[in-house]
Formats: structure tokens, C-alpha cells, sequence
């Protein structure tokens, strides 16, 4: 039983970690762009 709540608990934290990833990906295209726009301007 403590191994399936193991496994709940770590498939879990892979999903929270996935969307995490998956978020920084869009914010990082974001920011990247507006670097860049940035970097143009100057």
C-alpha cells in the first residue's frame, strides 16, 4: 500500500513539475522576445 502512495506522491510532483516547465517556456519566449526588442533599441 506505501508503495502505491509513493508512486501517487511522485507521479504527482512530476505533473506539478511538467506544468512548472511548462509555464517557464511560455514566460521565457515572452521575455526572450522583449529582449531582444530591447537589445534592438539600444
Amino acid at each position: 500500500m506505501g508503495d502505491v502512495v509513493n508512486m501517487l506522491r511522485i507521479s504527482n510532483d512530476l505533473l506539478k513539475n511538467a506544468w512548472c516547465l511548462f509555464d517557464l517556456k511560455k514566460f521565457t519566449k515572452k521575455e526572450s522576445l522583449i529582449i531582444s526588442n530591447e537589445t534592438l533599441d539600444s
